[in-house]
């Protein structure tokens, strides 16, 4: 693997002059923007989570070309481990700082003309959602992320790189991703949802729970961070969330350190109960794409008990989620990485795009808000290529779901 560090600005021109028969596959942190393009190695079918790590692994350790050569490998993960998932060790890799402001001028593709198919309809979503809670009131579920999905089509020919640079210049503090899936559709989203990362033996996670949708009144928006930290709705979600990630990462961090109150983050469209988890790693052998698979799916986006909720959505989502809720990122041949969770993503086609969100399920969860909630954070990616939002949304500000 030919690995080349540049300037922000030489990565933007990169991603400018997308070259899709390279099947490139870009993310970007706060601190690092990877953009690999070619496959020297590759993997792409159904791997059980318990296994992928050594699989991975392996296939690091065959790219490496001397003892000292520390290659990168490429991947996302699906929300059904049944389903393929898809690595890549580049042939070559372009490492530059985050994307600047300054260097992000392509403009976004307009469509002519949107047409627009949802699954499930809103009505039927929340019929769902009642479903759901019904289940919760009789038996052991305790929580279950239901999501929906969005196609938008145009006889106008979408680009996944101009998508992208939108979603960068527009979401400057996510986790940016824009990854080929085989054939000629694109991962593309801005994840604010880290699921871990490994530096060394330091270990951090930052698991999202509980959300409204922000306001352009910094007022409003105020006063509905203190209701995220006051409602016991809120509260109870996220919590299932964090001790679910605290149990595994326990076993492998020795001061592992999670705060007893969430915070609250931001993202230009909404706002998200939040907790910093940081610890050290008893082993320095167990690697990112470790912690990663024990740790996914969690709560935030399938729900607890974690085989009750898996069955319910296997049964009641009538689409595929494929990567979407799935894990998307990146690790060395050392063990460092970073993995994010697929939230705030569209899988874009030629002529097409379709868009994914996601609520949580718990009792006190009100229908009409959890459809509400999902057309929120499905402006996300709708802004980036100046779509509108659709029917099956109401316009109370104060809605509450998590963080899907």
């Amino acid at each position: 693997m030919l690995r080349k560090t540049v300037g922000s600005s030489e990565m933007a021109a990169a991603i400018k002059n997308w070259n899709k028969h390279e099947t490139p596959f870009f993310f970007s942190s706060e601190t690092v923007s990877l953009l690999g393009q070619g496959c020297e190695y590759g993997l792409h079918e159904a791997v059980p989570l318990s296994k992928l790590n050594h699989t991975i692994q392996s296939l690091l350790q065959q790219s490496k070309q001397t003892t000292t050569d520390n290659p990168i490998v490429l991947g996302m993960i699906p929300f059904n481990e049944d389903a393929p998932c898809h690595f890549v060790v580049p042939n070559r890799l372009l490492v530059s700082s985050t994307l600047r402001h300054q260097d992000l001028s392509v403009t976004p593709d307009k469509a002519s003309a949107w047409r627009c198919v949802m699954l499930p309809e809103p009505q039927e979503y929340g019929e769902v959602v009642d479903l759901a809670l019904k289940e919760m009131s009789a038996g052991a579920l305790k929580k279950v992320v239901l999501s929906r999905a969005m196609t938008l089509n145009s006889a106008t020919t979408l680009n996944p790189a101009h998508v992208l640079m939108s979603l960068v210049k527009q979401n400057p503090s996510s986790y940016r991703f824009c990854a080929n899936t085989g054939g000629e559709e694109y991962l593309v989203g801005a994840s604010p949802e880290l699921l871990v990362a490994r530096r060394g033996v330091q270990v951090v996670a930052n698991p999202l729970a509980g959300s409204r949708k922000r306001d352009a009144d910094d007022q409003l928006n105020d006063d509905l961070e203190r209701s995220l930290l006051e409602t016991d709705k809120d509260l109870r979600e996220h919590a299932l969330v964090v001790d679910a990630m605290a149990s595994v990462l326990q076993s492998h961090c020795k001061n592992l350190h999670v705060p007893m109150m969430p915070s609250v983050i931001s993202t230009p469209a909404m706002l998200h109960l939040s907790t910093l988890m940081e610890g050290t790693l008893w082993d320095s052998n167990v690697s990112a794409l470790q912690l990663a698979t024990e740790l996914h799916p969690t709560p935030a986006v399938c729900g607890e008990p974690k085989y009750l909720a898996q069955q319910f959505i296997n049964e009641y989502e009538p689409f595929e989620r494929g990567f979407f809720t799935g894990v998307i990122g990146w690790m060395d041949s050392r063990g460092n990485g970073e993995w994010v969770v697929v939230i705030r993503s569209a899988l874009v086609a030629p002529n097409s795009m379709t868009v994914f969100a996601g609520a949580g399920i718990v009792p006190g969860s009100v229908a009409q808000e959890e459809i509400d909630e999902t057309a929120n954070k499905m402006a996300t990616i709708l802004n980036a290529v100046n779509a509108q939002q659709h029917q099956g949304q109401s316009q109370d500000r104060s809605t509450k779901a998590g963080a899907v």
